[in-house]
């Protein structure tokens, strides 16, 4: 199989966890970071636009631009990666697809049960939440304000939408591949799916694969996950298993979330890790940490941003003074990172793993260090993937996190397995 499944998602993580579900199911699977990457030869190739914060008119052409070097390449099965807990421009990038991809349906189950997102009566929910009461409806860059699944589609879908209940769902594959062919005869042809449980997610893949119609499919690592099976996707490429043993290991977190928060903590008490704190404010106003103050040879380095109250103030301030919007400030941030990055691993270049916390950060990462694609290979735990980074001349193991998944070990697990030390 070549290029038979492919993948857009808004941010690189999200492209990591939704493209290495086809890799546990035995598929090559590589991510593109940039369009110039060229072509691959894997079973799954997975683009990242990068436009989860951008305008949403930037947004859609970027995602056209995706959809149309993805027909190019042969796929015939399209899916488009949602974050799950529904940032972004979803309903602008899914409506592009829709455009580019001319399908009979647009099936969307956004739930991602092994890490408690689920949708019921059309609601989504985080961590039992509905998802406009969590701390992403405070998202600096990308909040969101609507948690009824057909009311934020409803425009982008031209009115053309309806939600499979979960009382038809629970019905089999059947009953939702019927469910679905009534709902095309009455013109709804966006089809939002509550979902609860990984059974949900297979008999809805299940139900709508039963279809003659051509589809493209949305939702988060979740619904990808069932998607091999139920379409009967095969490979004839073996898979070499690879081992992870690396030497040195760069942490980056740019993220400011809780759940990234409790993950340092945790971090903080390895005592082969040490902990390299960066001032926003400072990255804000472009300054560039000095590498060479503050690292010790013999321990594995994370650097990640301080997310106190204070910080956050005065990241905001300094901004301000240079008259940069929220997103202007996340953006140099972001840059900072990769620019200090870059310093630490000019200044120890035994460093031969990253792991990469929050989407922004880890497209800056890779951008900064010349890294154009990466090959997917296993999960360290749900929603944590990791594989190969590669660039022209240069390749490392990798772990990519988005900022709100992970239970408070979860990095350190990553530090374990990179190190061969996960026995």
């Amino acid at each position: 199989m070549r290029n038979k499944f492919g993948i857009i998602a808004d941010d690189l993580t999200g492209a990591n966890d939704s493209g290495v579900q086809l890799a546990k199911k035995g598929l090559s699977s590589t991510v593109l970071l940039k369009e110039e990457a060229g072509e691959t030869l894997a079973d799954a190739v997975i683009l990242d636009t990068d436009s989860r914060s951008a305008a949403p008119e930037v947004a859609s052409e970027k995602v056209s631009q995706a959809a149309r070097l993805l027909k190019k390449m042969g796929v015939i099965h399209f899916y488009k990666k949602l974050d799950s807990t529904m940032r972004g421009n979803v309903p602008e990038e899914l409506a592009a697809m829709e455009a580019v991809c001319k399908p009979d349906m647009m099936v969307i189950a956004p739930a991602f049960p092994k890490l408690n997102r689920i949708t019921r009566d059309g609601n989504h929910y985080v961590n039992g939440q509905l998802i406009t009461e969590t701390e992403f409806a405070k998202d600096p860059k990308t909040p969101v304000t609507e948690g009824y699944l057909p009311s934020l589609f409803e425009k982008a879908a031209g009115g053309r939408i309806t939600l499979l209940p979960m009382d038809q769902v629970r019905q089999g594959p059947q009953r939702i591949a019927g469910f679905a062919e009534e709902a095309a005869c009455k013109g709804q042809n966006w089809i939002v799916c509550d979902a609860e449980t990984d059974e949900d997610l297979r008999a809805i893949a299940e139900g709508f694969g039963k279809l003659e119609s051509t589809i493209v499919w949305a939702g988060s690592g979740g619904l990808a996950e069932q998607l091999p099976d139920a379409l009967k996707l095969t490979t004839d490429q073996q898979q070499a298993a690879k081992k992870p043993a690396a030497e040195k290991v760069l942490v980056v977190s740019g993220s400011l979330s809780d759940a990234t928060r409790r993950q340092l903590e945790a971090l903080r008490l390895q005592p082969d890790v040490h902990m390299i704190e960066a001032d926003p404010a400072a990255f804000v106003r472009g300054d560039v940490m000095k590498a060479d103050m503050y690292c010790p040879s013999d321990k594995h380095l994370a650097l990640f941003v301080g997310s106190g109250e204070d910080k956050r103030e005065s990241a905001l301030k300094a901004g301000q003074a240079l008259g940069l919007d929220k997103q202007q400030i996340g953006e140099r941030i972001a840059e900072g990172l990769g620019r200090t990055a870059e310093e630490l691993i000019r200044k120890y270049p035994e460093v031969d793993a990253l792991i990469l916390t929050g989407g922004d950060t880890a497209k800056t990462v890779c951008s900064q260090l010349g890294l154009d694609r990466m090959q997917l290979l296993d999960e360290v735990e749900p929603g944590l993937p990791f594989g190969r980074l590669y660039g022209a001349d240069s390749e490392y193991w990798a772990v990519t996190k988005a900022g709100g998944f992970g239970n408070p070990s979860s990095l350190a697990c990553a530090l374990r397995l990179v190190t061969g030390k996960d026995e």
